[in-house]
């Protein structure tokens, strides 16, 4: 299947290489191509590709992701940076936002702040699996 998947994005890739849909799929074949879980985490080529889908298409959501991968490639700090220039009224209800946001601050050591970020991530219901994982990391900042 990855190699029927290859063949289409290489076809996608000649004829439409700028565009998000492309960009996406090629996010997806970086790791698809690592072989087991211990391999390295392809973070580097991943923060390529963002960078080059925030040309075509620059919106919160694709920032977010990216600064995920910052954090991996450049530690918490300037992905925590990044996160907070995307605040914005837009990103109030988007869990994701705040469960980001609290994982970068737990890493940073700003217990309150993940703490209070968790809150957030909570009070908007996210599913019951979502729920339980963010209660746990929650629940982990109070007993460290």
């Amino acid at each position: 299947m990855i190699e029927q998947a290859d063949r289409m994005l290489s076809e996608a890739i000649r004829t439409a290489p700028a565009d998000h849909r492309t960009l996406q799929a090629q996010l997806q074949q970086v790791w698809c191509r690592r072989r087991t879980l211990r391999d390295a985490a392809p973070w580097l080529d991943v923060l390529r590709l963002y960078d080059r889908l925030l040309q075509v298409r620059d919106d919160p959501i694709v920032r977010l992701n990216r600064a995920v991968v910052v954090a991996e490639v450049d530690g918490p700090e300037a992905a925590l940076a990044e996160v907070s220039r995307l605040r914005s009224a837009a990103l109030d209800d988007f869990l994701p936002y705040h469960a980001v946001r609290a994982n970068l601050l737990r890493r940073t050591g700003r217990i309150g702040d993940a703490s209070a970020a968790y809150a957030m991530a909570l009070a908007l219901d996210p599913p019951a699996a979502e729920r339980r994982w963010l209660e746990r990391r929650a629940a982990e900042l109070r007993s460290s």
